[in-house]
């Protein structure tokens, strides 16, 4: 069941009808990503934005809720299609999707519609955190794509999504789409093809998985931008950067953007009494990195606790 490919055409009609499922339209103007003094110092002067590891992120269940959601939609099909064609090859995507993640390491950052969550800011320290505001176009250096997330080095951008029915609505979409196109999908004898329809549909499966969060962290209205990056060679492993968090060295990679300032629009900090004049400190930060067009205001937490 695993030699199967998607014919050029087949497959640019599936990632289009799969796209339109998939929660990555309607970009908002503007994302608010919420993180310590001590990071912004290091995206300012570095005008990068790191993407780190998956399993490393705060909850680290988080892509194995997003598999189970998946999966279980997945197994509802197939007991639906019985013994049939379809059901023998869905059973096979299962595993093989799983099996990419041994292979392609998901990557995200976290953004929010707005720099008003309180629960975020407590998360980084109301007195040491800040929320960074970028333009979003300005930030993708292409369109989100699914398929561009996992080949092309680029990343796809898209709306987490907190409802339990929504979720299972989104997966079914996807495993419906992906049954409509298999009557497309032709045999190859060839070891290799670069349009494999395993390969196709898994992507959009994980991608699907990266979008899903438990209902108890609804108040984040989260958006990621996320990448699966394939480290194989030597040159491959350059690409990545690392950082610590607490007892673990995390791995990371960055937007890409050209040695250009970010297109930061606004700087959010905290009233610090230990360091009145921190407002002061990113006004000047913010200039020396070449990020001038950034309006820097106060996040008054004292009136929020």
């Amino acid at each position: 069941m695993r030699n199967l490919f998607l014919p050029h055409k087949a497959c640019v009609e599936f990632c289009e009808a799969a796209g339109d499922v998939l929660p990555l339209s309607a970009d908002p103007a503007f994302l608010y990503h919420y993180t310590t003094t001590e990071s912004v110092f290091s995206i300012l002067q570095s005008s990068e934005l790191w993407l780190s590891h998956a399993r490393f992120s705060l909850d680290v269940s988080e892509l194995d809720y997003g598999l189970d959601v998946v999966e279980g939609v997945i197994n509802r099909r197939v007991a639906a299609l019985q013994e049939s064609n379809q059901s023998e090859i869905l059973k096979t995507l299962q595993v093989y999707a799983r099996e990419k993640l041994e292979t392609y390491d998901p990557f995200i950052i976290c953004f929010s519609e707005t720099p008003d969550v309180l629960s975020l800011w407590r998360m980084f320290s109301l007195e040491k955190g800040v929320c960074l505001g970028f333009e979003v176009q300005g930030l993708l250096a292409t369109n989100s794509d699914v398929i561009n997330c996992f080949f092309k080095n680029s990343g796809a951008l898209g709306k987490v999504s907190y409802d339990p029915g929504e979720q299972i609505a989104i997966a079914e979409g996807l495993v419906d789409t992906i049954i409509g196109s298999l009557g497309r999908a032709v045999k190859y004898v060839d070891e290799k093809h670069p349009d494999e329809a395993l390969d196709v549909y898994a992507v959009h499966l994980l991608a699907a998985a990266m979008l899903f969060k438990h209902p108890s962290f609804q108040d984040e209205r989260e958006w990621r931008l996320f990448q699966f990056a394939h480290f194989e060679t030597e040159s491959d492993h350059q690409a990545l950067r690392f950082r610590t968090k607490e007892a673990a060295i995390v791995p990371a990679i960055a937007v890409a953007q050209e040695k250009q300032p970010l297109p930061l629009e606004e700087i959010f900090c905290a009233q610090s009494a230990l360091y009145p004049d921190h407002r002061r400190a990113l006004e000047l930060l913010k200039v020396k990195t070449g990020h001038a067009k950034a309006a820097v205001h106060m996040y008054d937490s004292k009136l929020r606790i």
